[in-house]
C-alpha cells in the first residue's frame, strides 16, 4: 500500500471487502509500515504522525448486511473500529 500524491504522502485508502455471517466475529487487522531510503530522508518526524505498526483486535456483533469500517483515530493514534449507531 501506497499513499497517494507524488512523495506518496496524501492519505491512504484501502478498500478490502470481506463477507462474514452474522452474530459475533473478531476483527483483526495489523499494518506495518514499511520504510524506504528515500521515506526515511524525506520525512525525519513521521513517527510523530502514524506509529510504525497499528493493530486493531476486537468482537463486534454484526446484524444481517451491517457494515463495520476500520479506520485510524489521529487523537488516538490508533486503528479503530467504527459500527453505525453504535
Amino acid at each position: 500500500m501506497h499513499g497517494g500524491g507524488w512523495r506518496r504522502d496524501r492519505r491512504l485508502y484501502v478498500f478490502h471487502e470481506l463477507r462474514v455471517p452474522p452474530g459475533e466475529v473478531r476483527v483483526d487487522v495489523r499494518v506495518t509500515r514499511v520504510e524506504t531510503a528515500s521515506s526515511t530522508t524525506a520525512s525525519p518526524l513521521h513517527d510523530a504522525f502514524v506509529a510504525p505498526r497499528l493493530t486493531l483486535e476486537q468482537r463486534v456483533r454484526l446484524d444481517p448486511r451491517e457494515v463495520v469500517l476500520v479506520t485510524y483515530d489521529a487523537e488516538r493514534r490508533s486503528l479503530a473500529a467504527v459500527q453505525g449507531a453504535r
